[in-house]
C-alpha cells in the first residue's frame, strides 16, 4: 500500500540524524501495506499483534460492520440504552392540604433558636464541597486525558487512525520556540513532484505559507520517483542531504523528501526531513516527531497529497510554536486554585468569627449596662458597706474616759 488516502495500517518508525552539517530524520510508515494519499478508505494505524511487530494483529473493525461493539471511552463495553419507565404515584384527591405545626420542642419559639445552621458551618460545608469537586476533576483529567504511546527514543509512534482529526495522538510541544530570523522571503516554487501526486504544486505551496509565517522557515518538498540505485534507507537519507545542498540556496528551509517504491501506488516509500542550518532551533527532534505524527494521521485519510502536505506543515507550525497545555499543567493549575480557595475561605471564616465574637461581647456589655441602669438604687446593696455595718453592730459601745464615775475626776 503506497500513497495516502487509501486506508491501511501503519505506525511510524524513524530516527534522528545528528551527523553532517544539517539536522534531520528518516521515517517509514509501518504496516503490512499502504497506498498513496487521496484514494479513500479507512485508516488503519499501527497495531501490535502476536508476532510483536507493527502492522500485525487484528484489522480495524468497520464502524458499520459486525463483531464486537465499540468500547466506551471510559473503558469496558458500552451499556445498553434502556427506556425509562414512569411509575405513577397515587395521589389522594379531594383532600385539602393543611399546615401541620411542628411538635412541641421544635421550631422557633421562646427560648429556642430559629432553624438553620451557623454561618461558619455553611462556609465549611461549601469549602468541603468545593474540595470534593476539585478532587473529582483531577480524577476525570487523570483517567480521561489523552495518552500518547509516542517514544522519541525508540522511534515508534503508535496511533489508531480513524480520521484526519487525530490531535489527541499528536505529541505535546514542551519547548518554547521563537520564530527563526532566516532572512528569506516565501516562495511558491517549493514542490518538485516527479511522480505526479500533487495536482497543483503552486496552489499547494501557497497553502503552506502559514508554516512560513509562524516559523520563519521555508517549506520545501521533493517527491522522488523510484530509483533502483538507492537500495538502503541510509543511502536515501544521504541523497536527501545532498539534494538540499544542490538545490536549495538558503539555510532556512525544511525539506521533506518522499522516495517512491517500484510499485508506487501500493507501497509506502521511505521519507526524510532535512533542516537547514538556521532551521534546527525550531525544527528540533520534538518538532520533527510532531511533523511525522501529523503526516501519519493524514496519510490514510481522504485528503489528496497536496492537502496532506499543506495540512501537515501548517498544523506542525501551529503546535510547535505554542507550548502545549499538558495534563500536568492542568493539575498544577487546579492545585494552585484549590490552595487559593482554601486560603481565601479560611480568611473569610476567621474574619466572620472575629466579627461575631466582637458583636457577642458588645451585646453582653450592652445587656449588663442596661441591667445596671434598670436596677433601683435602694435595692442595690454595697457588699463592702454591708460588711462594715455588720461588724459595728456586733461590737459593744465604748465610753470616753472619766465618764463612768470611777475615774480620776470623781476622786477630786
Amino acid at each position: 500500500m503506497g500513497r495516502p488516502g487509501q486506508g491501511g495500517g501503519g505506525g511510524h518508525s524513524g530516527g534522528g540524524h545528528s551527523g553532517g552539517s544539517r539536522s534531520g530524520g528518516g521515517h517509514r510508515i509501518g504496516g503490512s501495506g499502504g497506498h498513496r494519499p487521496g484514494q479513500g478508505g479507512f485508516g488503519g494505524g499501527a497495531s501490535r499483534g502476536s508476532s510483536g511487530g507493527f502492522g500485525a494483529g487484528m484489522p480495524p473493525r468497520s464502524p458499520m460492520g459486525g463483531g464486537m461493539p465499540p468500547r466506551s471511552p471510559f473503558g469496558g463495553l458500552p451499556r445498553r440504552h434502556s427506556v425509562p419507565v414512569i411509575v405513577p404515584i397515587p395521589v389522594e384527591r379531594n383532600r385539602r392540604s393543611q399546615y401541620n405545626p411542628p411538635p412541641p420542642g421544635y421550631g422557633p419559639g421562646p427560648g429556642r433558636p430559629a432553624s438553620g445552621g451557623s454561618g461558619c458551618g455553611n462556609l465549611f460545608g461549601g469549602l468541603l464541597a468545593m474540595f470534593v469537586l476539585l478532587v473529582l476533576l483531577l480524577i476525570i483529567i487523570s483517567s480521561c486525558g489523552g495518552s500518547s504511546s509516542h517514544s522519541s527514543s525508540s522511534g515508534y509512534y503508535s496511533n489508531q487512525v480513524s480520521s484526519a482529526n487525530t490531535s489527541g495522538d499528536i505529541p505535546a510541544s514542551t519547548t518554547d520556540r521563537e520564530k527563526a530570523d532566516a532572512g528569506i522571503s516565501f516562495t511558491t516554487d517549493c514542490i518538485t513532484d516527479q511522480i505526479g501526486w500533487v495536482s497543483n504544486p503552486t496552489a499547494t505551496c501557497k497553502n503552506m505559507k502559514d508554516f512560513y509565517s509562524k516559523t520563519g522557515l521555508q517549506p520545501m518538498v521533493l517527491l522522488k520517483s523510484y530509483d533502483s540505485s538507492l537500495k538502503t534507507d541510509d543511502e536515501k537519507y544521504d541523497y536527501a542531504q545532498q539534494y538540499y545542498t544542490d538545490h536549495i540556496t538558503n539555510e532556512g528551509s525544511v525539506l521533506y523528501v518522499y522516495f517512491a517504491e517500484q510499485d508506487e501506488e501500493n507501497d509506502v516509500g521511505y521519507m526524510a526531513l532535512i533542516n537547514g542550518k538556521q532551521a534546527g532551533a525550531v525544527m528540533d527532534a520534538e518538532a520533527r516527531d510532531i511533523f511525522w505524527a501529523y503526516l501519519d494521521s493524514y496519510w490514510y485519510s481522504d485528503m489528496d497529497m497536496g492537502d496532506v502536505l499543506s495540512t501537515t506543515y501548517n498544523n506542525t507550525a501551529n503546535r510547535i510554536m505554542t507550548k502545549t497545555t499538558t495534563k500536568a499543567d492542568i493539575i498544577k493549575a487546579v492545585i494552585i486554585g484549590l490552595i487559593v480557595v482554601i486560603v481565601v475561605v479560611s480568611v473569610v471564616i476567621l474574619v466572620v468569627k472575629l466579627v461575631k465574637e466582637k458583636n457577642r461581647r458588645a451585646k453582653e456589655e450592652a445587656e449588663e449596662t442596661e441591667r445596671i441602669l434598670n436596677t433601683p438604687l435602694q435595692n442595690e446593696a454595697d457588699p463592702m458597706l454591708a460588711k462594715y455595718e455588720t461588724s459595728s453592730e456586733s461590737q459593744p459601745a465604748t465610753q470616753p474616759p472619766g465618764t463612768d464615775g470611777t475615774g480620776s475626776a470623781g476622786q477630786q
